[in-house]
């Protein structure tokens, strides 16, 4: 599974992040690490004055503008192998409408989720209820 995409009204989009001389994509997985990692958000082909964004975990973490329909942004994070984090980066015009979305790049370790299907989410869901 590559899960390299990003999704856009038009924009073109690079989201990269650099770790020891080694470059991770859209979607990959770096992960456990402990460290300093380096992203670089690339935005072209932007219509109109645009804001782009590097998030991590779901929190902002930089923000820069677009006004000549091209922005680069970069970020510096340190991570621990025992954190899990995602990285990706947004787009949003002036009226905060989305332009553009990738993919994470995930880093550290990769957790597991204990419930595996549906009819186990249902046995915790309705407990007493028989199938």
């Amino acid at each position: 599974m590559r899960r390299r995409v990003y999704v856009s009204l038009g924009l073109e989009v690079s989201f990269q992040a650099e770790l020891n001389h080694k470059v991770y994509d859209i979607g990959q997985d770096v992960g456990p690490f402990r460290g300093e990692i380096k992203f670089n958000s690339s935005i072209s082909k932007s219509p109109e004055a645009a804001c782009v964004q590097i998030v991590r975990n779901g929190e902002v973490v930089a923000d820069g503008t677009v006004t000549t329909g091209e922005s680069k942004l970069r970020y510096t994070d340190t991570t621990t192998p025992s954190q899990s984090k995602w990285y990706r980066s947004e787009a949003y015009d002036s009226n905060g409408a989305m332009l553009a979305i990738t993919n994470p790049i995930f880093v550290g370790r990769r957790k597991r989720p204990q419930i595996q299907t549906y009819g186990e989410v249902l046995k915790l869901a309705f407990p007493n209820d028989e199938p």
